[in-house]
């Protein structure tokens, strides 16, 4: 499945939802109030609660697959007899992505995990130390978040705004020190993160001793376009990454250059709990503007990044003011 968050012309409010075949999302909650038949009406409703935003489909684990599969081959089956599935009062069910807002697909997060210097080519080029037992990393917070073709503001604090293309795995149920042969068993799907940084704003932190506004600051951390099922992701340890500026390719790589990879990075920091919806992002290889010859490289205001990864898309951004 590919899961997302939007927002719709016809209905403010966030709704939770799939994309079908046709690449139409359906929004899965208002779907199951009119999709399964064979349920009680109050039925109907409780199960729908499990699928009515990101967070609650994660915390209810398989029960909310399975249910969300079920919606899904009933809207398909709709489609394919001719019909177009219609909510409770005559609502829209399917919307077309190009007339929707995408959030990010995981909105609220309870914590981001982020791996610091985990591919040895950026760390070479950044002037870092490469992690050896244990992986480094820092925390990116909730509110830094936004989705796919969202603007990004560009803060009036810096003038080194930097790129840096991730693989993030979405926690998909509760995990306190796990062996890392099970990790993998802990994550719901793959989305794409492009950890913005501040890197002036992160050099005079650093000699301050702390870690926190040049990697948080409003918009520093798009997310998504959507959230890819751990079953569709054969090996999240052999992606191809690419970003691009302006069309200009900046970044490549792919996952198996992870210093730790993700069953190591999730083993680690599940000695703090993690829970359904945290996010552990995977590091980004060589290629970022700090790591070339002059500032003509950092982001400035127009500029449009594209960070595209294999199986999970490509999601965009576009720098402006405030």
């Amino acid at each position: 499945m590919r899961l997302a968050t939007f927002r719709a012309r016809e209905a403010p409010a966030p709704q939770f939802g799939a994309v079908l075949s046709d690449g139409r999302l359906l929004a899965l909650r208002p779907a199951a109030l009119v999709l399964l038949p064979e349920y009680s009406l109050p039925d109907r409703y409780e199960a729908s609660r499990v699928l009515r935003h990101a967070e609650a489909f994660l915390e209810h684990g398989e029960e909310a697959f399975a249910l969300a599969y079920r919606v899904i081959e009933r809207a398909e089956q709709e489609l394919t007899a001719g019909r177009e599935p219609r909510g409770e009062a005559g609502m829209p069910l399917l919307y077309a992505p190009e007339r929707v807002e995408l959030l990010p697909p995981v909105p609220q997060p309870g914590k981001i995990i982020a791996a610091g210097r985990n591919f040895a080519d950026h760390a070479a080029e950044v002037g870092g130390v490469v992690p050896a037992e244990a992986p480094s990393g820092f925390i990116k917070v909730a509110s830094s978040l936004v989705g796919h073709n969202a603007g990004v503001i560009y803060p009036s604090f810096t003038r080194q705004l930097d790129y840096e293309i991730e693989v993030a795995a979405v926690i998909g149920r509760p995990a306190k020190n796990v062996a890392p042969e099970e990790a993998l068993r802990y994550v719901a799907g793959y989305t794409i993160f492009n950890d913005l940084t501040a890197r002036d704003v992160v050099a005079d932190e650093r000699r301050r001793g702390n870690h926190l506004l040049g990697k948080n600051f409003d918009t520093a951390g798009p997310l998504g376009p959507y959230l890819v099922t751990a079953d569709e992701i054969p090996d999240p340890g052999q992606l191809e990454m690419e970003l691009r500026v302006n069309g200009e390719p900046r970044q490549r790589g792919n996952t198996r250059q992870m210093l730790h990879r993700f069953p190591a990075l999730i083993a680690y920091w599940s000695r703090m709990t993690l829970y359904p919806g945290d996010i552990i992002t995977s590091g980004t290889p060589s290629g970022v503007a700090a790591g070339r010859p002059d500032d003509a490289w950092y982001l400035r205001p127009g500029d449009v990044i594209e960070a595209t990864v294999e199986l999970l898309g490509t999601l965009r951004n576009t720098i402006r003011l405030p």
